[in-house]
């Protein structure tokens, strides 16, 4: 996060940034990047919302699932919207893609919300900025 926020800063002394696409999922919570790129107006775009697949089996996430009638990535993929980020999930499998549509007709209560916030813990399920030297 801290990587990424430096690097952000330092080319926005030389270019215009419109989009940062960042690993966001409920243990990779960024927020301070997010606040970076939304005070300078850039589009912030998170990637691996399910954690590669992690999140699905959280005990946290499936009984927020059950309380909402919905998929343990549908969870996950609304949570993410719900917190202003644009989401973009991966999946080749027709089922599944329109299974990840299906999150724009109901709405996470904010103490849900905030259950699924706290799960950060900065694990990266993708590569980690961090280890660039």
């Amino acid at each position: 996060q801290g990587f990424l926020l430096n690097v952000l800063r330092k080319f926005l002394l030389k270019a215009f940034f419109c989009l940062s696409k960042v690993e966001y999922h409920p243990f990779q919570r960024p927020q301070e990047l997010v606040d970076y790129c939304r005070s300078r107006e850039i589009v912030f775009e998170g990637y691996c919302p399910l954690a590669k697949g992690e999140a699905l089996t959280h005990p946290s996430i499936i009984q927020l699932a059950k309380k909402y009638g919905r998929t343990p990535a549908q969870i996950c993929i609304r949570w993410s919207i719900q917190n202003g980020i644009v989401t973009i999930p991966k999946s080749t499998r027709a089922e599944r893609i329109q299974e990840n549509c299906k999150v724009f007709d109901f709405t996470i209560a904010e103490d849900d919300v905030e259950i699924l916030n706290g799960m950060h813990d900065g694990r990266h399920v993708s590569w980690d900025p961090s280890l660039i030297v």
